[in-house]
């Protein structure tokens, strides 16, 4: 997926294999949703849960859209901090 902002701020997100046009001045911030800043909590807990055997069922899905409100900070946000964190000027 492809996450592209118009000048006045406003963003869409393109899945992957969908044909679009480029709209005047849009520009690409991002090749995947985590690249957002962090990693959807819902998504998360699908994830872990299936790689443990669990088949998510109706209200597993409902779940998963509520947590997926809330963003936990990704491998790429948290190894930014840490750099900053030892990275003197």
């Amino acid at each position: 997926m492809a996450v592209w902002e118009s000048p006045d701020g406003s963003r869409r997100n393109i899945p992957d294999g969908v044909e679009f046009r480029i709209q005047p001045g849009e520009r690409i911030v991002a090749q995947r949703p985590e690249d957002l800043g962090g990693i959807r909590l819902g998504d998360l807990v699908a994830a872990v849960t299936s790689s443990v055997g669990i088949k998510p069922c109706s209200k597993c899905n409902k779940r998963r859209q509520q947590l997926n409100k809330y963003r936990i900070p990704g491998l790429s946000e948290v190894t930014q901090k840490v750099k900053d964190l030892f990275t003197t000027e």
